[in-house]
């Protein structure tokens, strides 16, 4: 049986292994800074480790997901870093949207190591449904296993080419988000302007040919205000990961760039 190693058990995290353990086809293993938040799955039988890098020999497959490149850069590297104690032939698929740069260095730093990244679309509810979208980018063999295991909660699984590249699509698809949600924002304060009631104005809108997943997100968690509070601080993670990712290969992306930094919501 695959032992399959998870490490970021949050908001995402949790319900993936939940799935995981649902399906019941691998050994799940688990290590966090707080061990308390893996009670509820070591109760129905995963294992947990110790140490990242406990759970690092331990593992065929490793799960990342973290919120953002700082914490995988905090956790991969140095002899306390999980790289340097995984085994020949591990796969480590990371669901952290950043840099592609930050993949190809983990990959680099690891060659006895097959590096996935696999970046996700979608939220908590549709883990629960096994409906996230999740891109993956790398060799087609690592790709495969990656595949076989991560769909017990995505679907679909979307093969983009080679390592990075899902990182790169992740990247445009949170900056035309953004984009978006700015242009939804804008539009709600003129509609507030002009007398309209939101959550009227929002309503209608949704069945217009102005819908969005934008708009649907907003319209899921009741309304601008509470979508703003949860979405801008991975908005701003993104938007900037995005611009920084444009000049790194001197790409212009002046329009989208401007929509999504220059609305109403707090991006930059």
């Amino acid at each position: 049986m695959t032992r399959v190693g998870f490490f970021g058990i949050g908001q995402m995290g949790g319900p993936m292994v939940s799935r995981l353990l649902d399906r019941g086809q691998h050994e799940i293993v688990l290590y966090a800074r707080r061990p308390e938040v893996c009670a509820p799955y070591i109760a129905r039988g995963a294992r947990l480790t110790r140490s990242l890098k406990e759970l690092a020999i331990t593992s065929d497959v490793l799960i990342l997901c973290l919120f953002s490149d700082l914490q995988l850069r905090a956790t991969a590297f140095g002899a306390a870093g999980f790289l340097a104690h995984l085994g020949e032939g591990a796969v480590v698929v990371s669901h952290t949207t950043g840099s592609p740069a930050l993949v190809a260095e983990m990959a680099r730093c690891a060659p006895q190591v097959h590096m996935v990244d696999g970046p996700v679309s979608g939220g908590p509810e549709d883990i629960g449904q096994g409906k996230l979208t999740v891109l993956v980018g790398g060799e087609s063999g690592a790709v495969s296993v990656v595949r076989d295991i991560v769909n017990a909660y995505a679907d679909p699984i979307i093969e983009t080419g080679a390592l990075g590249s899902a990182l790169t699509v992740k990247l445009l698809n949170n900056l035309l988000f953004a984009a978006n949600s700015q242009l939804l924002a804008a539009t709600a304060a003129a509609g507030a302007a002009w007398g309209l009631d939101e959550q009227s104005l929002l309503t209608a809108l949704s069945a217009c040919s102005a819908s969005s997943t934008a708009l649907q997100r907003v319209l899921q968690v009741g309304g601008l205000a509470p979508f703003e509070r949860r979405a801008t601080p991975y908005l701003r993670k993104d938007v900037t990961a995005a611009v920084a990712l444009a000049e790194e290969l001197g790409l212009a992306i002046d329009l989208v760039r401007g929509v999504a930094e220059g609305g109403p919501l707090a991006v930059t």
